[in-house]
C-alpha cells in the first residue's frame, strides 16, 4: 500500500477528466477510450466504427455545438508531443463531421516538418499548403475533395524554414478563404514540445483544442507549453482526453 501511494505521489500525469479540468481550468470536450485505439488510422471498417462511433460522435457534436455557439469556424488541434495522436483524432473528427453530420469541413495539414494527414487519407503529398504559401500553386489546385463535404489540404513539400511560411499573409489568406467556403476548418499541427509554430498560427485561428494523453502527458510540462500561447492570448477552448481508461465499467459512468 505504501508503494502504491508513493508511485501515485510521484506520478504527475493526468489520470481523469477531473484532473484535466481542475489543473488546466479548461472544459473537457470529450474523450477517446484506450481499448482498441490505433494511431494514424482512420475509422473505416464496420468493426472500428462500432467501437468508436459513440466516442467520436459525442466529441464531434460537442465541438460543433461549441463552435456554433461561440461563432468559431477555424480551430487548431494539437498536443504536447508527437506520440499523443492528435492527427488521428482530427482525421476522425473530420470524417464524422462531414460524412455523418453532413457539415462542410476543411482539414489543413500545417505540420510542414513531419506531415501525416496525407497517409491517413491516402492522398498525394507532393503538392499542398507549403506550395501554396510559396506561391507555386493556387489553393484550389492544392486541395483534395473527398466527397461533397470533406476537403483536405495536405502539407506539401518545402525546403524552406516552415515558421516564416506559416507566419505570413498568405497563411492568413488560406485560413480566411477556407472559413468562407466551409462550416468547419480543422488545422493539424505537429506538437507544442518540438516546435513553436503554433505560436505564429494562433492569431489566424478562432481557437485551439488540446489533446491530453491519459497516463502519459505530464501536468507541469503541458502547463509550461501552454504559457506562451496564453501570453499571445490564444483562445484555448477545451481538451480532448485520449486513451481514457475506466476504473469501473463505462456503462456506469454514462448512467451517472
Amino acid at each position: 500500500m505504501l508503494l502504491a501511494f508513493g508511485f501515485e505521489y510521484i506520478d504527475h500525469t493526468f489520470k481523469s477528466p477531473q484532473d484535466v479540468e481542475a489543473f488546466l481550468n479548461l472544459p473537457l470536450l470529450g474523450s477517446i477510450p484506450r481499448k482498441g485505439f490505433k494511431d494514424k488510422k482512420l475509422i473505416k471498417t464496420s468493426k472500428q466504427i462500432k467501437a468508436f462511433s459513440p466516442a467520436y460522435q459525442n466529441l464531434s457534436d460537442q465541438i460543433y455545438l461549441l463552435m456554433k455557439d461561440k461563432n468559431l469556424k477555424s480551430i487548431l488541434i494539437t498536443a504536447s508531443s508527437p506520440s499523443d495522436g492528435s492527427t488521428t483524432i482530427i482525421a476522425n473528427l473530420a470524417n464524422f463531421l462531414s460524412n455523418k453530420a453532413g457539415h462542410k469541413v476543411m482539414v489543413i495539414d500545417a505540420n510542414l516538418r513531419a506531415p501525416a494527414l496525407h497517409k491517413i487519407f491516402n492522398i498525394p503529398e507532393n503538392t499542398g499548403l507549403a506550395n501554396v504559401l510559396e506561391d507555386q500553386v493556387s489553393l484550389e489546385k492544392a486541395v483534395h475533395n473527398l466527397g461533397p463535404n470533406l476537403t483536405i489540404l495536405p502539407a506539401g513539400n518545402t525546403s524552406l524554414n516552415p515558421t516564416p511560411l506559416l507566419d505570413s499573409v498568405r497563411m492568413a489568406n488560406v485560413i480566411n478563404v477556407s472559413r468562407e467556403k466551409h462550416e468547419v476548418v480543422l488545422v493539424d499541427y505537429a506538437n507544442l514540445k518540438s516546435f513553436k509554430d503554433a505560436h505564429v498560427l494562433c492569431p489566424y485561428l478562432d481557437g485551439i483544442v488540446l489533446v491530453i494523453n491519459e497516463g502519459k502527458t505530464r501536468r507541469h510540462v503541458i502547463k509550461s507549453l501552454l504559457a506562451p500561447l496564453k501570453h499571445k492570448k490564444a483562445n484555448l477552448i477545451g481538451v480532448v482526453l485520449k486513451n481514457r481508461t475506466y476504473a469501473i465499467p463505462k456503462i456506469i459512468y454514462e448512467r451517472l
